[in-house]
């Protein structure tokens, strides 16, 4: 190209740049995951994840799970994390084999839709996304609670459907299993006023003994606890507070603030 610059000279500009035209690679991974063994009771949650793990947006994603006949209650059914660039259907399939809307998800102002009860006797669920492009990923999860005995066996398997991909499947099984609880005790001491820099007491002055049990892990519900603190000598017993904290498929029990008197 040639130019003329403000003191009155010419010249030429010479400019090139190269650009690489990729093959088109669609490709969508498809992974089920959940627990391999549960115990009557005790909280399931199945994630199915969907990867667009190749070059190039791809459209009518699909994403459906089979039920389990048995094992489980209360089913729900939401989006537990993703990004896609459209937003996401959920349906369920009934006995007769007609699918219904459960939730339309947006999918603009977050990256969660939160689950939805799936009507009971429904055989499969499924998420509907116009499109994910490059990138992008959906965890659809499904939440229920055990209902079986020991030795039964539940399997189901999540497929996808994609315009140009042949359809994958990820299965996945879980064992019922006789119910096991694994708590953590902690046990600790704390000074009052809560904040001061003191490491010892006088006769006299009241303290707390922390009690706290972490769990219970792996599914399975804890619905008593029997808590037998035995009080060092020359201490006197002054009261006890629980507080009680609670989580997916676990929980805390702190019991505590108890105070204690030296004599």
């Amino acid at each position: 190209m040639d130019v003329d610059y403000v003191d009155s000279t010419s010249g030429v500009l010479n400019a090139s740049a190269n650009v690489t035209i990729a093959t088109a690679n669609p490709e969508l991974k498809l992974i089920k995951m959940g627990p391999g063994t549960i115990s009557d009771g005790g909280r399931i949650t199945w994630t199915v994840r969907a990867d667009n793990s190749g070059n190039s947006t791809l459209t009518n994603v699909v994403i459906e799970d089979v039920l389990p006949t048995t094992g489980y209650t209360g089913l729900t059914f939401g989006v537990d994390l993703g990004k896609p660039n459209s937003p996401v259907k959920l349906e369920y399939r009934a006995a007769d084999g007609t699918w219904t809307l459960l939730k339309d998800c947006p999918m603009t102002s977050t990256s969660y839709c939160t689950p939805t009860a799936v009507p009971a006797g429904a055989t499969a669920v499924r998420a509907i996304a116009s499109s994910l492009a490059p990138g992008q990923a959906v965890y659809l999860g499904l939440r229920a609670i055990a209902d079986g005995s020991v030795g039964d066996l539940m399997e189901n398997c999540a497929t996808s459907s994609v315009t140009g991909l042949t359809d994958q499947t990820s299965c996945l099984k879980t064992t019922f299993v006789a119910p096991t609880v694994e708590l953590i005790p902690t046990k600790e001491h704390i000074f009052l006023p809560y904040g001061t820099t003191a490491t010892s007491v006088r006769p006299g002055d009241e303290f707390v003994f922390a009690l706290m049990y972490l769990g219970p892990h792996g599914g399975t519900p804890l619905h008593e606890i029997d808590v037998l603190d035995v009080l060092p000598k020359a201490f006197e017993y002054v009261e006890t507070v629980c507080h009680k904290g609670y989580g997916a498929g676990g929980g805390l029990l702190a019991a505590g603030p108890a105070f204690y008197d030296p004599a």
